[in-house]
């Protein structure tokens, strides 16, 4: 077929050679070329360009268009020299520099393609669609600013060119200038009419403005035009899990995998929202897809020797290594003794933790070795991460091991942290900590400001300890709180220290931090306030914890906002039957 088709070319071609009488016209010749390039003959509009250049050498048109079908055939080493040949006639040559800045941009090479395109633009600054690929490469290059610029360049050369509108509002959207954002993505919407990209750049964008039933209008629009669209119906789980819907959420996740089961990302999220809504034995399921997705924080570990089944070691050594956050590892270590059962009589076990976490882990029954992320362990027959062993053991809400406390305090922690650091009181003694580590992916929505907790301060008949670390531990000093809060924190040395103190509390009121966990694990009282759409494990609509017996919930109203959580804390805090009791029991 393709010889065939080379033969009527090569016909047409001959009857246009100078020597014949009856030449084809130039014209016509080109015209043939656009209309077989434009019914997507690229073969035939190739075969024709060509007879057209070998015809007429100085015909730069034909070396050009030869180039520009390399470069849709993504053939970029013979698109590069097509234009190289085109250059070296007209170094000026506006198309064939543009082109070849087309080029560059496809094989990655950035800085080539600014270099290119920026001489394009100069020769001829009408191009629209070098003014947005000029936008590309600079983000590329992480150059947002001169991106934005030419963005908004195309978008004055062209105000009808939506790429440009949705390109600069992208830039806007992730600088978080959100008003900028949503007029660019307004005029994208108006230009580019029914954009899949748009309506899923938009919906995120009114998400994170917080306006939750615009972004949900706008999913649903684009839905309504892309039923079929596996980024459509992922955005809109994202959203329902966020607005606390898990069961829609899951809905939408399954729908996408269905299009496409391969993305990681997908079962990720779905795996939040089965553990949201409780299904913890189906969520952990979708939680091993954890390790393939790019934006998981913590990355995958490879070793020579096989993951645990789950089933006995005896006379052989596991070791559980960590994964994620603090947090994660207290809460996760319940399921260090359920391990334990399957050692038998000559197993050994081996466990890596947080540094901070070392004392009290070793303190855990039937743990043969305890060691830091940094150490190398002693030689092991298999392994596992922490939060693979509830799927490994099919635990649901129901039989998930339950007991605390399953942490306890090394004596010599407690010998440090004596009584005489919390010195004897009629008063309720109570611990807080107002805000996480401020790299957590949600620490903006998780932590509080201690401004929002002074109401609770003017509260007589209770003694206040901050048991906060790190950034915001010199709060209470700069708002004055000082002589109404005693400052514990910064002499912490581990987590040890931390439950030496907790022990002598009556209440810990904390966000959602590890000190919330330490706690629970500890089976002290402890009262967790969470945002409106709270992390998996708080679950919904509830105010006791299946994790931990002894914790007590506050949630953000559709406020989210900490205002809305304050008054309950504080009527919480001044029912005198829990001054009355006074006991290590939670109310």
């Amino acid at each position: 077929m393709k010889q065939k088709k080379q033969r009527k070319i090569d016909k047409i071609g001959k009857k246009a050679l100078p020597k014949k009488k009856k030449a084809i016209p130039l014209e016509i010749l080109y015209s043939e070329a656009k209309r077989l390039a434009e019914n997507n003959n690229l073969f035939g509009a190739e075969s024709l360009y060509k007879v057209i250049f070998n015809s007429f050498p100085d015909e730069t048109i034909a070396i050009n268009k030869l180039a520009e079908i390399s470069l849709k055939q993504k053939n970029y080493s013979l698109a590069q020299k097509r234009f190289d040949t085109a250059l070296k006639a007209n170094p000026n040559n506006a198309e064939a520099l543009y082109h070849v800045g087309q080029t560059m941009f496809g094989q990655k090479e950035y800085d080539k393609a600014v270099d290119f395109l920026n001489k394009s633009l100069a020769a001829d600054p009408s191009r629209v669609t070098g003014w947005n690929t000029l936008g590309r490469a600079y983000e590329h290059l992480n150059d947002e600013e001169k991106a934005l610029q030419a963005y908004i360049k195309a978008t004055k050369i062209n105000p009808e060119y939506g790429n440009a509108w949705l390109n600069a509002g992208k830039i806007y959207h992730l600088s978080g200038a959100h008003e900028d954002a949503l007029r660019y993505y307004g005029k994208a919407l108006k230009t580019l009419k029914n954009s899949q990209a748009v309506y899923n750049n938009l919906g995120s964008l009114l998400k994170t403005m917080g306006r939750y039933k615009d972004s949900e209008d706008t999913y649903r629009k684009g839905i309504k035009l892309y039923p079929n669209s596996p980024g459509m119906l992922y955005n809109m789980g994202n959203l329902m899990r966020d607005e606390c819907r898990p069961e829609e959420a899951i809905k939408c996740f399954e729908k996408s995998l269905k299009i496409d089961n391969d993305v990681p990302g997908v079962h990720w999220n779905l795996a939040l929202a089965h553990l949201l809504s409780g299904n913890i034995k189906e969520g952990f399921k979708e939680y091993l897809w954890r390790w393939d997705y790019d934006q998981f924080p913590t990355k995958k570990r490879h070793f020579a020797q096989p993951m645990w089944d789950g089933k006995p070691f005896n006379g052989k050594t596991l070791f559980i290594y960590l994964e994620q956050g603090v947090g994660d590892w207290i809460q996760f270590a319940r399921w260090i003794p359920e391990v334990v059962k399957k050692k038998g009589k000559t197993g050994k076990l081996i466990v890596e933790c947080h540094s901070g976490l070392k004392k009290l882990f070793s303190e855990i029954p039937g743990v043969d070795h305890v060691q830091y992320r940094e150490e190398t362990p002693p030689p092991f027959d298999t392994q596992v991460p922490y939060m693979t062993l509830p799927y490994l053991f099919q635990n649901t809400l129901e039989n998930m091991p339950k007991k605390t406390p399953y942490l306890t305090v090394p004596k010599a922690a407690k010998h440090k942290v004596s009584e005489s650091v919390i010195k004897p009181t009629d008063n309720l003694k109570v611990g807080i900590v107002w805000a996480g580590n401020p790299q957590h992916g949600n620490d903006k929505n998780r932590s509080s400001s201690l401004r929002h907790w002074i109401p609770l301060f003017e509260l007589d008949q209770i003694s206040w300890f901050s048991l906060q670390k790190g950034q915001k531990e010199e709060e209470p000093r700069e708002l004055k709180l000082a002589n109404k809060i005693e400052l514990l924190g910064p002499h912490f040395q581990d987590y040890s220290e931390t439950a030496a103190v907790i022990e002598h509390l009556d209440l810990v009121i904390s966000v959602d931090t590890s000190v919330a966990h330490l706690a629970g694990a500890l089976g002290k009282p402890v009262w967790v306030l969470v945002p409106y759409s709270p992390d998996w494990r708080w679950l919904l609509e509830r105010e006791d914890c299946p994790w931990y017996p002894t914790a007590r919930i506050f949630r953000q109203d559709k406020s989210r906002t900490w205002a809305s959580v304050m008054p309950k804390l504080r009527e919480a805090l001044s029912d005198q039957r829990f001054f009355k009791k006074s006991t290590q029991k939670s109310v």
